[in-house]
C-alpha cells in the first residue's frame, strides 16, 4: 500500500487459513497442486492440508485451482460452496511454448492466465492476448528444472530443481524421464530438517545408484550425518554409491567424478540446495549467468542467522 502498487500477487507462506497473508481481501484466488508438505503444521492427511489451503477462499471471490487429487478436490469444492465462491479447474496453458519445463508448469501458467482473465471479466484489468502470452513466454524462474548454462569445455550438464517433498520430486523425475530417458544421472541431494525425508530418499535411491549428500547454509538444513542415518534405515540395494561433500563446489566436482560420461547431475531436495548449487556453478564458471541474474545479488546478502534453541518444537 505504501508503495502504491497497482496490483499485488500475494503468495501464502504456509497453508492459508492461519497464514498472515490471509488478512488480504483478494479479487481472485489461485490454488496450485496440493501435496503432503509441512505436515507438522498443516496436518497428516491430504484432506487436512487441503482444508488449510482452502482457508484463502473468500466469500463470492472466484477461485482457480490446478487439477487435484479427488480427496483434496472434494474439500476445496465444499469450502467454495460454503463461501459461495465460484471454483474452476484451470487447464494447461497451450497458447504458446513456455520456457519452463514440465507439465506442472503448464498448469501453473494456466492458473495465472485464468486469474488475469477473470480480473478482465470483472472490469478490473484490461486484456491483451499478446501481452499476456509475451509475459508467460518470457518468464524466468530459476531452480525450476533449470539446466545451467554450460561452458564450452564442459560436457557434464547440471540441472537444479527446488523439489522438496515426495510429490515434487516425483514430478521432477517423471519430467527428466520424459526428456532424458535412459541417460544416467547423479543426485546432489540435501533437505531441510522439517521434511518427511523417508519417501524422498526412497524415490531418489530408486532413481539413481549415485547420490552426493550436502547441507545448505539454511538454519533448518538437515546435517549430512543425519541424512546418512536416514539412508541407512532404508532397504537400499547393493552397489549404490553414497558420498558426502563438504560444500556445493565439492559436491559438483564429486558428482562429476562418479557420473558416466554420457550422464548429468541433478541438484535438488530443497530450494536452498538448488540456489546454492547455482551460486557454486557461478563460482566455478564465472560469467555464464546473465549480468541481471539474481545470483549476483545473492552474493552480497548477509548470512542467515541461526535459529533460536527449541525453534519448531511442539
Amino acid at each position: 500500500a505504501e508503495a502504491g502498487v497497482d496490483w499485488a500477487v500475494v503468495e501464502v507462506g504456509i497453508g492459508g487459513r492461519l497464514d498472515s497473508t490471509n488478512v488480504v481481501l483478494p479479487e481472485v484466488c489461485g490454488i496450485t497442486h496440493i501435496s503432503k508438505d509441512h505436515m507438522h503444521i498443516l496436518g497428516d492427511s491430504l484432506e487436512e492440508i487441503a482444508a488449510e489451503k482452502a482457508g484463502i477462499i473468500k466469500r463470492k471471490t472466484p477461485v482457480f485451482s490446478a487439477p487435484q487429487n479427488r480427496r483434496a478436490e472434494e474439500v476445496l469444492r465444499r469450502v467454495a460452496a460454503d463461501m459461495e465462491a465460484p471454483l474452476s479447474e484451470a487447464q494447461s496453458y497451450r497458447r504458446a511454448t513456455l520456457p519452463l519445463v514440465g507439465q506442472h508448469q503448464q498448469i501453473n501458467a494456466g492458473i495465472a492466465y485464468e486469474m488475469v482473465r477473470e480480473l478482465h471479466r470483472a472490469g478490473l484489468a484490461r486484456w491483451d492476448d499478446q501481452l499476456v502470452d509475451s509475459g508467460l513466454v518470457h518468464t524466468r524462474w530459476p531452480c525450476r528444472i533449470e539446466w545451467l548454462p554450460q561452458p564450452a569445455n564442459e560436457g557434464m550438464p547440471v540441472v537444479v530443481d527446488c523439489a522438496h517433498n515426495r510429490d515434487s520430486l516425483e514430478i521432477l523425475l517423471s519430467t527428466l524421464a520424459a526428456t532424458h530417458a535412459r541417460r544416467p544421472f547423479t543426485f546432489v541431494f540435501g533437505v531441510n530438517s522439517d521434511k518427511d525425508i523417508g519417501p524422498m530418499l526412497t524415490l531418489a535411491m530408486a532413481a539413481s545408484p549415485r547420490i552426493v549428500l550436502v547441507q545448505s547454509r539454511h538454519p533448518k538444513a538437515l546435517p549430512v550425518p543425519d541424512l546418512r542415518t536416514a539412508i541407512g534405515s532404508l532397504p537400499v540395494e547393493e552397489g549404490r554409491t553414497v558420498v558426502a561433500a563438504p560444500s556445493m563446489d565439492a559436491a559438483i566436482e564429486t558428482a562429476r567424478g562418479i557420473t558416466p560420461a554420457d550422464g548429468y547431475i541433478v541438484g535438488t531436495g530443497s530450494v536452498f540446495v538448488a540456489a546454492e548449487l547455482r551460486e557454486a556453478w557461478n563460482r566455478l564458471h564465472p560469467g555464464l549467468l546473465a549480468a541481471d541474474d539474481w545470483i549476483h545479488e545473492a552474493n552480497t546478502d548477509p548470512p542467515l542467522a541461526p535459529l533460536p534453541p527449541g525453534y519448531g518444537a511442539t
